[in-house]
């Protein structure tokens, strides 16, 4: 974590270290994902071995219409398959460990956010007007949810996402909507973490308020659980 070696951890290598957390959970996932779906064990996954791993056949032509039901497997099916393809940077139809990574996180990678936006937007837009209004935004949970929930989602719509004020999110405010801002999650968490933890309100951290502020480091904060599993891994 102390990358100049001055013997104290400053807000920007504590930034540093909680963005490199989310690429080695990224790379941890996909080892772990792929150990469960590369069946003859080759080191990529081929369209057939996914197939079978997520939706339980060996051809797409097993799942039918019928299969579509509440969960319009059909639907998924072709989404997963245009991911895949996606993810296959080298066209040779299957995914080695860095392009399975981009297929089971794709939020982590720029080349596949497009893809996601639009799937974000074939889901959400029932006008098929091109943009998300708030009923479109809010879809079936408006049913289902308390007045103090709908209530804070339309301040989060209209204060937060709905960037041009025109009541629709367009593909620029679906982005900001559907892609996390890592950037901007691990400033949170290191403002979070520097405030906790510099007791001596130096603006950085001695290795002594690391360790005496252990329990802040490998607690979780908005559910960041790995941050603590990366930060007991290192000590």
């Amino acid at each position: 974590m102390d990358l100049n070696g001055d013997k104290y951890i400053d807000q920007m290598e504590l930034q540093k270290w909680i963005l490199n957390s989310f690429i080695n959970l990224s790379r941890e996932e996909a080892e772990e994902r792929m150990a469960e779906v590369d069946d003859n064990h080759d080191g990529v996954v081929s369209w057939a071995e996914y197939l079978q791993d997520a939706f339980g056949v060996d051809t797409e032509e097993e799942i039918g219409p019928e299969d579509t039901g509440d969960t319009g497997m059909v639907g998924l099916l072709q989404e997963e398959k245009q991911m895949f393809k996606a993810a296959d940077i080298n066209g040779d139809g299957s995914l080695d460990l860095f392009e399975f990574e981009v297929f089971t996180n794709p939020e982590e990678h720029a080349s596949m956010h497009p893809h996601l936006v639009n799937q974000t937007l074939r889901e959400k837009d029932t006008n098929n007007d091109g943009r998300i209004d708030f009923n479109e935004f809010i879809g079936d949970r408006g049913s289902t949810e308390d007045k103090e929930f709908l209530v804070a989602e339309r301040d989060k719509f209209d204060h937060e996402l709905d960037r041009d004020g025109d009541g629709t999110l367009d593909l620029d405010e679906l982005h900001k909507w559907v892609i996390p801002d890592n950037e901007e999650i691990a400033e949170e968490e290191m403002e979070h973490l520097l405030s906790a933890a510099d007791n001596d309100a130096d603006g950085r951290l001695s290795y002594d308020e690391v360790l005496r502020n252990h329990r802040v480091f490998v607690g979780s904060h908005e559910g960041h659980d790995f941050i603590g599993e990366h930060f007991n891994d290192e000590l």
